[in-house]
């Protein structure tokens, strides 16, 4: 069967088009005579039976391909165009490298294979993962090569991007690949850079952002949903040194009888890097520890990075079977990659290990075994980019830039799956500062670096989590209060409203560098801010929990920009500082101290708004909000169900839609959701009428209508039967 298009180019490409099994067309591109290389971490996917008709006009599914002398045109399924893709090889007449660069044009570099892909039309780029801290790329330039930034934020690149008009593209990319997102008068272009002789890249189309965003965590496998626990609170901290300050702060938490869901041990807890064992001289009762955490309920995370120095416990004996990274590509004589860095403290030296080597799933995922063994409950996985290694490392055949994208995404595949081979029905959670395509489908979540304590790094979060939210990373968060505040506690007024903002994204958890950022360290009126914050998340736990379902479900971010909700309002797809939490709930953080500016401008789409802590009426549009500093703006949206541990908050709406919503019930902890023990209660309110389906256990529920004109109904210990329940709205009163 023709099912694939192969041409050249009059300038020597040799072109292969084809659409796969799941309806991704595919293009592979390669400098004539050159062999295409399928490495093993790319995404592969196998094209399609279907016939192709040829000539100079291809149709292949709902697309038409045109040959061009360079390239080819593509046209969607009413032939018009949707984009022409110039490809050359970029290399000066002498074989020398000769750097000529103006702002955005890139010449005279040897061996670089380029793509210039002219868009037609001026659209809008969205994409690229959490490096880009700007709500659209256009006029933006990306090298591919994840960095801790410390100080400003993690980024972490993933090569894919889409338009506002649904047309969305994933590169099998290398290390320090580039991407440049050009603006012109009529047209849009994206130009990609490699140093390889050959690229492959996916492109689709959906009429939606959300259905976009969507297909991506199909196609990259991003999809999970981790433990329940984990979308509570995360306490913690650089760092608690001892046992004994754990249980003082087990002291303090049953002072302020604040909930906790985990408390997390930065690397006080083990004595060299790379021991992966308990440090017996500051925890030397670390099993009665972890049994006290038990007892509450609080579980137990530690760090773990990707680096063994020459004394530590394992260095010895990873070394010996070859575990680490070397110095050459040559297997018969491996010479292990050491070098000396920070993390060797008082070590001379140390190495990074190789996830990818012959024998290290068995040693690794057994050393994490044995720290679930230990107590722990959870993984934070640190340095992960890799941070700092040597150009000259090899891992394996792959050099260090070849390999460098894709280290944390095999450092994370080993422990999840030897851990869940170990432990099959209990689910999984790690906490990363890096990955790659389809990491979070390892139940991972990740959080935005090592950031500073400043109203300017707060604002910075949001857009953060908006771009790793549409990358295939919904479960996100940052160190609430800031990482770095120079060794004292951060502005008190930061410290607050970062833990506003953090208490309405995917992961809450604190975090910082040398200096307290427990809700109480400044004592006052910011601690019952801070504990009121920390209770409001818990009641929020099941909106939440049902919202990560939707995640695992459909592949939409929790935290999503407005241009998600509302693709047809031009102005929600430039709001840059305000974002949706689940379907329900538009946040706008504040990120000005208020002695600064005493309001904050909040655009609402179109539509009825209803306060989120009073309930009042809002109308949508532009409106100036005054600031109080015990909360920030949040609205509920008209006609809405939202799920809180007290009640249902039900919203009546001006509009002829009506209120839908999934409430998601599972253990919690376990699997089973697999095996189909779940609850996925669907709930929906036409004319006043709330209709309950997919009840598998009777529950009690207090139920909150609140209606257009201010009125709100209330009523207490709503039986809901096995089956489904029909309650009418507007029969009683509070």
């Amino acid at each position: 069967m023709n099912n694939t298009i192969n041409f050249i180019t009059d300038n020597n490409i040799n072109i292969e088009i084809y659409l796969t099994t799941d309806n991704y067309l595919r293009v592979k591109c390669a400098v004539a005579n050159e062999n295409y290389c399928q490495n093993q971490f790319k995404i592969h996917k196998e094209p399609k039976d279907i016939n192709i008709i040829d000539g100079r006009k291809f149709v292949v599914g709902s697309f038409t391909v045109i040959k061009e002398s360079e390239g080819y045109t593509l046209l969607d399924k009413k032939s018009v165009p949707i984009y022409t893709s110039k490809i050359e090889v970029i290399l000066d007449k002498n074989g020398t490298f000769v750097p000529i660069e103006t702002k955005w044009d890139r010449v005279g570099l040897v061996q670089e294979l380029c793509e210039i892909r002219t868009y037609h039309g001026k659209y809008k780029f969205l994409g690229m993962g959490e490096a880009c801290d700007t709500l659209l790329l256009n006029n933006s330039q990306f090298k591919l090569y994840h960095v801790a930034d410390l100080g400003n934020q993690e980024k972490m690149y993933i090569p894919f991007y889409f338009t506002n008009a649904g047309y969305a593209v994933y590169y099998n990319a290398n290390g320090n690949d580039e991407f440049k997102f050009l603006d012109n008068t009529s047209t849009a272009t994206v130009q990609y850079n490699t140093k390889q002789l050959y690229f492959d890249c996916y492109m689709y189309t959906e009429n939606t952002p959300k259905k976009v965003v969507g297909r991506f965590y199909e196609f990259s496998n991003a999809c999970s949903i981790l433990p329940k626990w984990t979308f509570g609170y995360i306490q913690s901290k650089f760092g608690y040194q001892t046992e004994q300050e754990i249980y003082d702060l087990l002291e303090q938490i049953d002072k302020y009888k604040m909930p906790v869901s985990a408390i997390v041990i930065d690397l006080h807890w083990y004595k060299r890097m790379g021991d992966l064992d308990w440090n017996m001289d500051k925890f030397p009762h670390h099993k009665e520890l972890c049994a006290e955490l038990k007892k509450r309920d609080i579980k137990l995370l530690t760090i773990s990075q990707p680096y063994f120095t020459n004394n530590c416990k394992n260095y010895q004996e990873f070394n010996e079977n070859g575990i680490f990274a070397m110095r050459t590509k040559e297997v018969t004589k491996p010479i292990t990659m050491v070098w000396g860095d920070w993390w060797c403290r008082d070590d001379l030296f140390g190495s990074i290990i190789n996830p990818i080597a012959p024998k290290a799933d068995k040693l690794i995922g057994e050393k994490y075994i044995q720290l679930k063994e230990k107590g722990m409950d959870g993984f934070w996985l640190d340095l992960g980019e890799p941070e700092n290694v040597p150009p000259q490392t090899f891992f394996n055949n792959y050099s260090e830039e070849e390999f460098h994208l894709h280290f944390a995404h095999q450092w994370i595949k080993i422990i999840h799956d030897s851990v869940s081979r170990a432990y099959p029905n209990e689910r999984m959670f790690i906490l990363s500062r890096c990955g790659y395509t389809g990491t979070a489908g390892y139940n991972v979540a990740i959080w935005s670096g090592d950031s500073s304590s400043t109203f300017t790094n707060l604002k910075k979060q949001i857009l953060l989590g908006i771009n790793s939210g549409i990358t295939g990373y919904s479960y996100w968060g940052s160190d609430a209060g800031g990482f770095l505040s120079q060794l004292k506690l951060p502005d008190e007024e930061v410290y607050i409203r970062w833990m506003q903002f953090a208490c309405f994204t995917p992961m809450f958890r604190t975090h910082g560098k040398k200096t307290p950022r427990e809700p109480w360290c400044y004592g006052g009126s910011t601690t019952d801010i801070c504990l009121d914050l920390v209770n409001l998340r818990f009641n929020l736990l099941p909106y939440i929990y049902s919202s990560a379902y939707i995640t695992y479900k459909n592949g939409t971010p929790i935290m999503r920009g407005l241009y998600m909700e509302n693709p047809n309002d031009d102005t929600s797809w430039n709001v840059c500082d305000e974002y949706y939490f689940g379907d329900n709930l538009l946040v706008a953080p504040v990120f000005n101290s208020i002695k600064q500016s005493k309001t904050r401008n909040v655009y609402l789409p179109y539509g009825l708004w209803y306060d989120f802590y009073s309930l009042q009426t809002v109308q949508g549009g532009n409106i100036s909000v005054e600031l109080s500093i015990d909360k920030i703006p949040v609205y509920i949206k008209e006609g809405s169900i939202t799920v809180t541990e007290k009640e249902l908050i039900v919203t009546q709406s001006t509009k002829d839609n009506n209120a839908e919503c999934i409430w998601y019930i599972d253990d919690g902890e376990t699997n089973e959701y697999l095996s189909g023990n779940y609850e996925e209660i669907k709930m929906r309110v036409i004319k006043n009428v709330l209709t309950i389906k997919n009840i598998k256990h009777p529950k009690n529920v207090n139920i909150k209508y609140v209606q257009t004109d201010g009125t709100i109904l209330v009523k207490k210990d709503v039986l809901l039967n096995i089956g489904s329940t029909e309650i009418f709205l507007d029969n009683w009163r509070g």
